[in-house]
């Protein structure tokens, strides 16, 4: 979605578009907020009526975003009022839920909690959540529930979605909460793997920035993608790769780029450490046995080392 596009509203009951107000009914209070469905926080407008929100467009002022929102931010009132969203506790009786007070919901829970704690001891319980966007204030809580508890495990989606570029942090800069990204305003060549940024972002106005970078003349977008993906569309080069072989792909490019003699070799002695150590593994390697694998043309890879 793009500026001055707007969603419709939704009825509660039925998730249905409602009607607009009126042309000159009086209109709500628009509130200035950020989106939190993905580390981007783009900038919103949203206007609220009654306590609910009524319209939501991106926010021009906004430093970042620019007046760039998605359609995870725009469709916010959706999630905000959706008619199955949980207001009150729940308890299960038989085979439906019965809404309970709050006070019998925390008593009920931890007097289970106590149980299971005095029976297996305070290890058998473990903490999943938090680590992402919307979820940092529960995962303040919820870990400090296990250390009262007495448990130290805690688990979240960064153990799945995100456990590689997390250990090649910690590796690079010693800790792992401390991370890079890709500066697409000044890069003139950038080499995506897997990633779909026209839909699924992940930086800054993806989209804007990949549009940009593709009809820029002076710049070079190549897309390894085993489908032809939004982003694949827009590539200079689409490398089509059979799925699961991008590693042997990648040992490839570097092993072509070595036995070529492409690299540059002040860079690695001035920023590198133990290269020698590891050079051998890509000298004595048949690129093109691993390209024809991974099912692709053997220049086009040649091309893009």
């Amino acid at each position: 979605m793009w500026p001055d596009q707007e969603l419709p509203l939704y009825k509660e009951e039925n998730h249905m578009p409602a009607s607009r107000p009126e042309k000159g009914a009086m209109m709500g209070k628009t509130y200035k907020t950020g989106c939190v469905l993905c580390p981007q926080n783009c900038g919103l407008e949203v206007e609220v009526e009654n306590n609910r929100i009524v319209k939501v467009k991106p926010d021009k002022s906004n430093a970042k975003s620019e007046g760039y929102a998605c359609r995870k931010g725009l469709n916010i009132t959706y999630h905000q009022h959706n008619a199955d969203r949980l207001k009150y506790p729940l308890k299960r009786v038989g085979d439906r839920f019965e809404r309970i007070s709050w006070d019998q919901a925390i008593d009920e829970i931890a007097l289970k909690l106590k149980g299971i704690i005095d029976h297996y001891g305070p290890r058998s319980f473990a903490y999943m959540g938090g680590g992402g966007q919307g979820c940092h204030f529960e995962a303040a809580f919820g870990v400090q529930l296990m250390r009262g508890l007495g448990s130290q495990y805690h688990y979240s989606a960064l153990a799945q979605e995100f456990a590689g570029d997390f250990w090649v942090c910690g590796r690079t800069y010693g800790r792992q909460y401390i991370h890079d990204g890709p500066h697409l305003a000044e890069t003139d060549f950038l080499l995506v793997i897997g990633w779909n940024g026209m839909q699924s972002h992940q930086v800054p106005q993806a989209p804007r920035q990949l549009q940009r970078i593709s009809k820029d003349p002076d710049k070079l977008l190549i897309v390894v993608d085993p489908r032809l993906s939004e982003t694949a569309r827009l590539a200079d080069i689409h490398l089509p790769i059979q799925p699961g072989t991008d590693g042997l792909l990648l040992k490839s490019m570097i092993s072509i780029i070595l036995q070529e003699g492409l690299e540059s070799k002040a860079y690695l002695a001035d920023h590198t450490s133990g290269f020698e150590e590891v050079k051998s593994l890509f000298l004595d390697f048949d690129s093109r046995a691993a390209v024809r694998t991974c099912g692709l043309d053997f220049d086009r890879v040649r091309e893009v080392a």
